[in-house]
């Protein structure tokens, strides 16, 4: 099959502002491959110098360089009458509310999040320019239509007639408008629309909420930044974006959507049932499984570890009049995300905490033992943090249900200090099941504080910093 042949004459002129090579190369050979014409400026002073003089149609800026930061630059153009107009789109790794916001308040249009995915940094800045146009379109047309006016109120007729032309200019404006506000819909989950009763991302309003009891999944990938060291940019975005593809459908087979996504780890809501999450869970560690048997050349398989919690949260339309978002507000966010983190630390496949636990149906807390107790920074009360070891294979399922009770009663010892019932009982664990990880770790512990002490007013609670 023949390819058409590239126009000479660019879609549009993007500037990119990036004081990181890898990140030039791969945005210019993104936009280049999608038609436009690429400018590129490593500094917030080099940045200002090329938008006064080329006029590009849109600025990608990052937000992290030396001296002059994205947000100053951004300040800079927004004060110039020159390079006003110019839409922004910020790129940066910096996930917090309060960042995004400043932006937002300095002028940007839109926020594009490290690591990069290539198609949505295409379908970002393709909608960006587009709208860019349009407003430039109609505001030619209005200009028109006003000279044309004076000029022609002798010949009502032609008048007229000019007028219903450019009404119907106006209309296909407002239609391709309309179009592209259905492409930007895919970046506001539709079950997030449905929980505020909207039906269209047209209908939201700054401001708008409900507030409901949730359950929190996080999900990352373990090791995913030693791989990034060792592979490609365009490698590493094909990697993610395949595993994605194939975890995203069984959240929304599960009752639940994603929220956001994070680099290598991502955000979903299940707002019906937390037994929802867990078989949720248990899809994506087997679906995992799966990928990993495809892949070829990989250095090592790839594990993911899940945090699950459960509460009330806020959901939520935040931003500015020109630039909204939706946003989970609540602390079992972070909870959350800490839940997942610990997964590493306690070398479990998925951590679950105690008011998850008392959500959960029978047939799922079958499959949970009690593992450790934490404090999360600015909580008052310590939690207790539990296995959910249903993706287990059945081998160890089995050996975990028949050694659950002297587990949890080493545990039990263990917190109290009474360290050396804990150890008989997880040596008892452990010559039943060697391969109980959890278990191992634990007796290691024991042992250090066996043979070294234990701080003063220790309770075995793990105290969890914020993120």
């Amino acid at each position: 099959m023949k390819t058409e042949p590239k126009s000479a004459e660019p879609r549009a002129v993007v500037l990119i502002v990036d004081d990181t090579p890898t990140n030039l190369e791969v945005l210019q050979q993104t936009l280049s491959d999608d038609g436009f014409k690429v400018l590129v400026a490593i500094d917030g002073e080099g940045a200002l110098e090329q938008a006064e003089y080329t006029q590009p149609d849109l600025i990608l800026l990052d937000v992290m360089m030396p001296e002059l930061d994205g947000f100053e630059t951004c300040r800079r153009l927004k004060a110039s009458s020159e390079t006003r107009d110019i839409p922004v789109i910020f790129m940066t790794a910096l996930s917090e509310t309060v960042d995004k916001v400043r932006g937002f308040e300095l002028g940007a249009v839109d926020y594009i999040t490290k690591p990069f995915q290539q198609k949505e940094v295409s379908v970002r800045v393709a909608t960006h320019v587009t709208l860019r146009k349009l407003q430039q379109q109609l505001q030619r047309a209005n200009e028109w239509l006003d000279e044309r006016v004076i000029e022609r109120t002798v010949d009502l007729a032609e008048t007229n007639a000019r007028l219903r032309t450019e009404i119907r200019t106006r209309e296909q404006a407002q239609a391709q408008l309309e179009a592209t506000n259905a492409a930007l819909s895919r970046f506001v989950p539709r079950e997030f629309l449905r929980l505020l009763s909207r039906d269209s991302v047209i209908d939201v309003g700054l401001g708008d909420f409900v507030e409901r009891d949730a359950t929190i999944m996080f999900a990352g990938i373990r090791g995913f930044g030693r791989r990034s060291e060792v592979t490609r940019p365009e490698r590493r975005l094909s990697f993610l974006n395949n595993y994605l593809q194939r975890i995203a459908p069984i959240i929304r087979e599960h009752a639940g959507f994603i929220d956001r996504y994070t680099g290598d780890a991502f955000m979903a809501l299940f707002p019906e049932s937390a037994h929802d999450a867990v078989a949720a869970a248990d899809a994506i560690h087997r679906e995992v499984v799966r990928f990993n048997s495809e892949q070829t050349g990989a250095t090592e398989p790839m594990t993911i570890g899940v945090g699950l919690h459960h509460g009330s949260v806020l959901l939520a339309v935040i931003g500015e009049s020109e630039r909204l978002e939706s946003a989970v507000i609540s602390e079992i966010v972070d909870c959350a995300a800490l839940l997942e983190r610990l997964t590493k630390r306690f070398l479990v496949d998925t951590l679950a905490s105690e008011p998850m636990l008392r959500t959960l149906p029978e047939t799922d807390l079958h499959n949970s033992r009690a593992i450790g107790t934490v404090r999360f920074a600015n909580a008052t009360e310590p939690m207790t943090v539990y296995e959910l070891f249903s993706s287990n294979s059945k081998s160890q399922r089995d050996l975990k249900h028949k050694t659950r009770k002297i587990f949890e009663d080493a545990l039990e010892s263990y917190n109290s200090s009474a360290l050396e019932d804990a150890r008989r009982g997880l040596e008892e664990v452990l010559n039943k099941n060697p391969g109980d990880l959890v278990a191992q770790r634990l007796l290691r512990r024991t042992r250090h504080f066996i043979g070294h002490g234990v701080p003063a007013g220790w309770s075995g609670v793990y105290e969890i910093p914020r993120l």
